[in-house]
């Protein structure tokens, strides 16, 4: 039984490593190269690698590095994404809101004082209707880094699907190819008289 578990996961595992490892390229990036690189990797992205729709769409607007989610928000996400086996990475976001507000800021690395934290927020979230699942929690306590990321990312990802809009079913388009030849000729450009 474990190890037919432990099969199961391994595509989505890759999946994770593969759009970390892109994501954190992008991220040292301006963001017209950082939107060009995922774009290109969304369209050439091994099939067990290649995103649904809505994730394409998400790591695409990542790399605007504005206000919303950026590349570090989708990378802690998708770390905790992949601890958790949590294939679907959406909450409620309501639910991810009042983790969110009540979640004071994490530390680097997880501390008992943290732990606490987290599970006080829990006890107070059950009755309200905004209770995780253990493992959630217990990731939350665990891994600190990424509890902010995940509740963001799980959020956007949520309201991305209730949105509803025909254009989030498809694939964001590649980017568009770089020009072949330049306009002028590289011995002009470069100062060298023509033979």
């Amino acid at each position: 039984m474990i190890e037919t578990h432990a099969r199961l996961q391994r595509p989505f595992i890759g999946y994770c490593v593969f759009w970390i490892h892109q994501l954190r390229l992008a991220d040292a990036l301006p963001p017209g190269l950082a939107n060009r690189l995922v774009r290109a990797a969304i369209h050439d992205a091994p099939p067990a690698c290649r995103p649904p729709p809505v994730e394409a769409w998400m790591f695409e607007l990542a790399t605007d590095h504005g206000d919303g989610i950026d590349c570090a928000h989708i990378v802690g996400w998708l770390r905790l994404r992949r601890v958790l086996s949590d294939e679907a990475g959406v909450l409620d976001p309501e639910t991810a809101r009042y983790w969110y507000e009540h979640l004071d800021a994490p530390p680097r690395s997880s501390t008992p004082r943290w732990a606490r934290r987290c599970r006080a927020v829990a006890r107070a979230a059950e009755p309200l209707g905004f209770d995780l699942p253990p493992p959630l929690v217990a990731a939350f306590c665990a891994r600190p880094a990424w509890a902010h990321a995940y509740l963001r990312c799980a959020t956007f990802k949520a309201w991305l699907v209730a949105a509803d809009d025909p254009e989030l079913a498809v694939l964001p388009p590649p980017p568009t190819p770089w020009p072949c030849e330049p306009t002028m000729p590289l011995r002009s450009i470069l100062g060298f008289a023509a033979r």
